[in-house]
């Protein structure tokens, strides 16, 4: 069996363990899958993986390789968007104007473009970054380690800045007391983390990966953040992407009332059931699968079930840098869109939440005839 569940936790067997697509699909010098399991606080109602020192371990290993994830910020395409966006929210929660002069500490910083946007508006930036490949292309402050070290131990700063760090820690806690630590008395913590509250309600295991331990909806955000001695002074769902965005202050510990975990292990189960069905109906078919870094944990669970209906699959997505690479645990390449007609896929799932209508309208604009497309909502 490949998972098991009670009232309180799911674990899986297994699943894919990704940090960067393969260029070969053999050439991993990480393990291609680790073990996964969920529990759900009662507290604050987050769902988060179980700390294993094995995946954790690996986790670490990766940072310091160079953990390569579509969609960091960046000056081109998907992240500049990502970035502008984030970067709105700012100027209508404290003005991007007020920064200039400020000390502004950006956790996770990746290659360091989202630092360097605040710098050329006047901020006095220092960036932290254990090991993204890409360090380095700016001209700015990094420290090359894990947030914090002894180089900032007296050092306050008015705001610190973390996009898509939060889920990533294994104690969120402690980070969070951390921020506390080393923020002004009226400074701003600035939170950007996954938007997991569709994936959650459909139970959609997409959103699982060994990298994210912490798994957020709008309410059990704030509820954890206050949880642990901070106010929220702005909180919203992104309008690009699917991010939740909020601005902290210091403030007292808040006490909320415990929620209820659900039914949230329901229905991770019914959504494995609805993907068996989906490939069901296309026994000895070209099923073409979009966005494929999303759908490798289904593959994965399903991989013997797809083989014994003779099921030809094609993995495709948009990003140049994918094209040609593989996904741990899927033994087939990513192609380009452009081949997704020759031959001609029997349907095509397209598996992405936020995207999912507008690569839908982009295929439909780009080949002619009728090309039959799912997407995963509608499962």
């Amino acid at each position: 069996m490949q998972y098991q569940y009670s009232d309180r936790s799911f674990s899986f067997d297994k699943l894919p363990f990704y940090w960067q697509p393969l260029t070969e699909e053999t050439k991993n010098r990480f393990p291609e899958t680790l073990p996964f399991e969920l529990v759900m606080d009662e507290e604050s109602g987050v769902l988060s993986q179980v700390v294993n020192p094995e995946v954790l371990q690996v986790i670490r290993e990766s940072y310091k390789a160079g953990t390569y994830i579509e969609g960091l910020m960046n000056e081109a395409g998907i992240g500049a968007e990502y970035s502008k966006d984030f970067l709105s929210f700012i100027d209508d929660g404290i003005g991007l104007a007020s920064i200039r002069g400020k000390d502004v500490l950006e956790v996770g910083c990746g290659s360091g473009y989202f630092l360097d946007q605040l710098s050329k508006m006047g901020a006095n930036v220092l960036g932290y970054e254990p090991g993204y490949a890409a360090i380095g292309k700016y001209d700015l402050p990094v420290i090359r380690d894990f947030f914090p070290s002894p180089e900032i131990a007296t050092r306050k700063f008015d705001v610190i800045v973390c996009f898509g760090l939060l889920e990533h820690i294994d104690h969120p806690v402690v980070i969070l007391n951390h921020f506390r630590e080393y923020l002004a008395p009226q400074g701003c913590l600035i939170l950007a983390v996954p938007d997991c509250e569709q994936h959650l309600r459909s139970g959609d295991i997409s959103m699982l990966v060994h990298e994210h331990f912490s798994y957020f909806t709008l309410s059990t955000f704030q509820r954890f953040v206050e949880k642990h001695g901070f106010v929220s002074s702005g909180l919203k769902h992104s309008n690009f992407g699917g991010s939740l965005y909020g601005i902290f202050l210091k403030g007292a510990v808040s006490q909320h009332k415990d929620l209820t975990p659900g039914n949230v292990f329901l229905s991770i189960i019914e959504s494995i059931r609805k993907l068996e069905d989906f490939f069901r109906r296309y026994a000895g078919k070209t099923v073409g699968v979009y966005v494929p870094m999303r759908s490798m944990n289904a593959l994965y669970l399903l991989k013997d079930i797809i083989s014994s209906l003779q099921i030809r699959l094609r993995l495709f997505d948009d990003s140049l840098y994918l094209r040609g690479k593989y996904c741990p645990g899927i033994d087939m390449p990513i192609e380009d869109p452009a081949t997704l007609n020759n031959p001609k896929c029997d349907v095509i799932l397209i598996y992405s939440y936020s995207f999912g209508a507008v690569i839908k309208e982009k295929i439909r604009n780009k080949f002619s005839g009728n090309i039959n497309m799912v997407l995963i909502g509608e499962l």
